[in-house]
């Protein structure tokens, strides 16, 4: 007879696996549409605290269709009878995905056990930013490499973390095809503008057909400002 479970013992965290692991939703209704798998993942967070199941569709758009993935948004999907309720829990929540932080503050480099076996999860890399972190789950999701990722949670009035305490971690057997893939996967230049507003690297200069025409008839200095329009959420800025 098993023995019974020991109150005082925590429990055990539910881990959290990428979206793009999860069972397709049959008969889904799309609840909200987001600009980045970081964003919805977030968001569905909200979803899983109230047991309610969905599903995260276009994630991996970024690394299958390149610079036309701005143009791709990433859905949540819930099933039918759950759409009113995980409307209602979506509406009142406002998270920006650039203010979040790892719930869990254990050392990133160290592994941890398997939720689905009996071997040990590896960290395969770890970053500053969480934008970087998904884009490296798009990246071996893309490879087939089953990947894990930490809960992030709003940061609210707590300081910002340092160091790259963004995980992620693989299987042992899986490591070195893992590091492989993210040693492959295309860095954007450091000079590259980066949307203000979403984090994106897809941007694009706003043509311009008679750049600086009034400042020069009107005798002005010319400048080298270009207005930029980002891929995924749209925002407009002058870089």
């Amino acid at each position: 007879m098993a023995d019974a479970p020991n109150p005082s013992e925590p429990a055990r965290p539910r881990p959290v696996v990428l979206p793009y692991q999860r069972v397709t939703i049959q008969a889904p209704v799309t609840v909200r549409k987001f600009y980045s798998a970081l964003e919805a993942q977030l968001y569905a967070n909200e979803l899983a605290d109230h047991d309610i199941e969905y599903s995260i569709v276009n994630q991996n758009a970024a690394t299958t269709l390149g610079w036309y993935s701005g143009f791709a948004q990433v859905e949540l999907q819930v099933h039918a009878e759950d759409a009113p309720e995980a409307r209602q829990l979506l509406a009142r929540l406002n998270v920006n995905s650039s203010d979040v932080e790892p719930a869990d503050n254990a050392d990133p480099q160290a592994p941890i056990p398997d939720p689905q076996g009996d071997g040990m999860l590896v960290t395969a890399a770890a970053y500053d930013d969480p934008g970087a972190l998904y884009d490296a789950a798009a990246t071996l999701g893309a490879a087939y490499i089953e990947s894990f990722l930490p809960v992030l949670v709003p940061r609210g009035d707590r300081p910002r973390g340092s160091g790259n305490r963004f995980v992620i971690r693989v299987r042992q057997p899986d490591l070195e095809r893992a590091r492989e893939a993210l040693r492959q996967e295309p860095r954007a230049l450091d000079d590259e503008p980066r949307c203000p507003a979403c984090g994106s690297w897809q941007t694009f200069e706003l043509p311009a057909p008679w750049p600086g025409i009034w400042n020069f008839l009107l005798g002005r200095k010319l400048n080298n400002e270009r207005r930029l329009e980002c891929l995924r959420c749209h925002h407009r800025w002058i870089g």
